[in-house]
């Protein structure tokens, strides 16, 4: 009896494996990114497909005579990889009749690209983007995850739950669909938005440059559909730029990797780009970041796709067999999608028993009826939603499984996961433990108003009133230079050059004035604008005025005192023409520089960030030209050629001891407080508050234009009031020669004779000057020359007439140093 049942137990299970045997095997084709290494992966979506191929080859009512057969390749999320596994895939000896995946975008499109010429139906349920559900181009490719576009629902709503107006989006070839249709909500929300693409490829990359665009502009909540590769290129150029405030918001995809101790911007693979920051920069810099996704579902625990296989079963069988602890949401996608996969099989064999009989890739109606079959025989409740294929808009998934959306709010420094739910409908669910980590704890701004900024205008009151100041003294000086225009000493200093530097100093201190009406103090406007080119136009003039006068003047003293030291005489006369043609000509310079930078570079309007803060951009609306700083430069050169002339004039006219003709030392000083305020004044320009730097400018210019004016006029005014010998300068009678007793020469010094010697050159300058510049007439030199014990033989109208009368005095100098070596002598004796 024992060996009977033995033999009886043997012949039962040679019939079942015979039984067995006679199933035929149908080969799918699964290309999913199940490892690390690539910029996405999906790991654990293989084992869900494969509990599915095994949950639906135990059911006996689906595939009755045939089981399913699952070969799995991973891509990797690199198109060539998967393209080379598909390749050697259709070459191999089993036929495939359907594939699924492939999970990244690109990939999916070159997978179909290759098998719409075999004739085979593709599921997807990684790939979200939305370019893949046209149908005119994808014909034969299906999807049971929802679209990514279901997600900007969720994304819009977030912008109306915080009022944001602004808003940026980053997108990539393979989301420009999804973008658009983000694009599209803002539009209908009017939502203020700009959309950037960005590329990870070798060429055409520009992700520097965009972020560099996005902190101009300065929209603060960001939305990044892309990659997890490109993201952290985003992110890392984002950190270098200074987009490292809590002000700025950032949205990533939920599907990016967010493991603990490993999240997604600290992956480093094989394809990421040369990152030049780490991974603590780039967690400052998205510290305060939502993630959002709608694919967390809900699912009753005891609900069955497949007869005896519950929601429950599937999860434990799923950890089980990854060894992780966790429940990827992409898994319940590809179950339900190899379900789907085996209802259409089914459904096709039911109609076509022999359909699969000498299987090829050839047979393009074998494609046309599974596609048929697909659409409108495969309706089912997988654990993902209803699934159904006809009248597909966006994926086959009709979810009741989520209705509601999540977002995570990830602060990095607080250790703090906030958790935003939102339902299908836009509306805002729960909203708890909720904190921003802004320094004053309040929501972002989406784009901070620009506010312009106005300094306290006290300040503008305060220096126009020291200014004015200035411009009455330099006006009061002009009118008593005016008035004692006859006297002999304001005379001699050329009376009409000092009008031109009183003039130079006025237009220099409103320059002043008008450099208050570039937006710190009052609203910009035209006439801001017109000011801005005003004020160089005045200070450039001014300063032609003021130091080219100063210089003529210094010049014709140098240009006679030569002549009257080498003895030589000249027909040309320096009258005060002579010196306006020459303060002409720098002013003729001005004119064409001004000219051509006008024309060429002519001042707009500009604005430039001051500061900003949560709420707020603070702004100063300037005038501004392109090459301003270079045209500057050009200018200033200019001027210094200008100020080396005159101080090379100053030395040279530095013996000449003329109070009332040469001011050679208030040259020098002119020139040193020139430079020194022209230093200071480019040190304030770099001043961040604008009122305090026009302030400190204001006052360098206006005590350097008080100094001019004081230096020019104020020693005349001395002179002619309160010097005690005014015969200092001016044309009075020379000393006669007469017949001192010896006791009087005895106690005479060589110093009263070098005295003599000087008071005689001076008298010989300023007669010549007085000659070339008033032109006088013959009387008045006879009547000059008389008090000299000159003849009327040797008068002349030049200045020959001049240089004789000193000869005489020169001489009667020598016999008083004769007799005083005589009375030496006497007395050493």
């Amino acid at each position: 009896m024992f060996r009977f049942f033995v033999f009886f137990a043997f012949v039962q299970l040679g019939l079942f494996r015979q039984v067995g045997s006679r199933k035929n095997a149908l080969y799918i084709a699964a290309f999913l990114p199940t490892s690390k290494g690539g910029p996405w992966e999906a790991i654990g979506s293989d084992v869900a497909c494969e509990i599915a191929i095994d949950d639906v080859n135990s059911t006996p009512t689906l595939l009755k005579d045939y089981e399913l057969r699952l070969r799995t390749n991973d891509t990797k999320c690199s198109r060539g990889r998967a393209g080379y596994q598909l390749y050697d895939q259709l070459n191999e000896e089993e036929k495939f009749v359907a594939l699924v995946g492939a999970g990244c975008t690109p990939v999916t499109e070159v997978v179909y690209e290759i098998t719409r010429y075999v004739h085979l139906i593709q599921l997807g349920f990684l790939s979200s983007s939305p370019v893949l559900l046209d149908r005119t181009k994808f014909p034969f490719y299906y999807q049971v995850n929802p679209s990514a576009n279901g997600q900007n629902l969720l994304r819009s709503s977030l912008m109306k739950e915080f009022k944001w107006s602004h808003a940026v989006i980053l997108f990539e070839e393979s989301f420009r669909l999804n973008a658009q249709d983000l694009a599209n909500r803002f539009n209908a929300s009017k939502v203020n938005h700009k959309m950037y693409y960005v590329s990870g490829d070798s060429f055409g990359f520009n992700i520097e440059e965009v972020m560099q665009h996005v902190k101009d502009l300065d929209y603060r909540i960001i939305f990044a559909l892309v990659f997890e590769r490109v993201a952290r290129k985003i992110v890392c150029e984002a950190f270098h730029v200074g987009l490292t405030s809590t002000l700025y918001v950032w949205v990533f995809p939920g599907w990016y990797d967010y493991s603990p101790q490993d999240e997604w911007f600290l992956h480093t693979t094989s394809d990421s780009f040369n990152l030049t920051c780490s991974g603590d920069d780039m967690k400052k810099t998205i510290n305060g970041h939502f993630t959002s996704d709608l694919t967390r579902l809900s699912v009753p625990e005891d609900l069955s796709v497949l007869p005896n296989k519950t929601y429950a079963h599937f999860q434990r069988e799923y950890i089980r067999r990854t060894g992780e602890d966790s429940f990827q949401y992409y898994a319940a996608y590809g179950y339900d999608a190899i379900v789907a996969v085996a209802h259409m099989l089914d459904k096709a064999l039911r109609r076509y028993p022999d359909l699969f009989v000498n299987l090829n890739y050839e047979n393009a109606t074998l494609a046309d009826v599974l596609n048929e079959t697909l659409i409108h025989n495969v309706s089912f409740r997988g654990f993902t939603g209803h699934v159904q294929f006809e009248n597909l808009s966006q994926s086959a998934v009709e979810s009741d499984y989520f209705d509601r959306a999540w977002i995570y709010y990830r602060i990095y420094d607080k250790d703090i996961l906030s958790t935003y739910e939102v339902r299908a409908n836009g509306k805002r669910d729960s909203h708890e433990n909720w904190t921003w980590p802004t320094a004053d704890g309040q929501t972002p701004v989406s784009s901070p108003p620009n506010m312009t900024s106005f300094s306290n205008k006290g300040i503008f009151y305060t220096v126009s009133t020291i200014d004015a100041i200035a411009i009455i003294l330099t006006v009061v000086l002009l009118i008593f230079t005016f008035y004692h225009r006859e006297k002999k000493i304001i005379k001699l200093s050329s009376p009409r050059l000092n009008y031109l530097i009183g003039l130079g100093v006025l237009l220099i201190l409103v320059a002043v004035i008008l450099n208050g009406f570039n937006g710190q103090f009052f609203k910009f406007d035209d006439i801001s604008l017109h000011s801005c080119s005003a004020r160089n136009a005045l200070l450039i003039f001014g300063f032609s005025f003021a130091f080219g006068s100063m210089f003529a003047k210094a010049w014709r003293v140098n240009v006679i005192f030569k002549r009257s030291k080498a003895g030589s005489s000249s027909d040309v006369k320096l009258t005060d023409h002579v010196l306006f043609a020459i303060v002409g000509a720098l002013l003729l310079i001005d004119v064409v520089l001004l000219t051509v930078w006008y024309t060429l570079d002519p001042y707009k309007k500009t604005t430039q960030t001051l500061r900003t803060d949560s709420r707020e951009t603070y702004i100063w609306e300037k005038c501004y030209s392109d090459h301003a700083n270079r045209w500057s430069y050009v200018v200033l050169a200019y001027k210094a050629v200008v100020l080396v002339v005159g101080a090379f004039l100053a030395f040279e006219t530095r013996t000449v001891h003329i109070p009332s003709l040469n001011d050679s030392r208030y040259i020098a000083m002119s020139i040193y407080n020139t430079v020194v305020a022209c230093v200071l004044a480019f040190a304030f320009t770099f001043i961040e508050d604008p009122g305090v730097s026009f302030a400190l400018t204001g006052v360098a210019v206006i005590v350097m234009t008080t100094i001019i004016v004081s230096l020019v006029f104020i020693p005349k005014v001395y002179l002619l009031f309160f010097a005690k010998n005014k015969s200092v300068g001016e044309m009075g009678p020379a000393r006669k020669r007469t017949k001192a007793s010896l006791s009087a020469f005895t106690f005479a010094k060589k110093a009263d004779l070098r005295r003599l010697q000087e008071e005689n050159r001076r008298q010989k300058l300023a007669m010549e000057i007085m000659i070339r510049e008033r032109n006088l007439s013959e009387s008045t030199i006879r009547k000059m020359t008389q008090n000299f014990g000159l003849t009327d033989t040797i008068l002349e109208e030049d200045s020959g007439i001049v240089e004789a009368s000193f000869e005489n005095t020169t001489t009667r100098t020598n016999t008083a140093r004769a007799d005083t070596t005589a009375v030496e002598s006497e007395s050493a004796a």
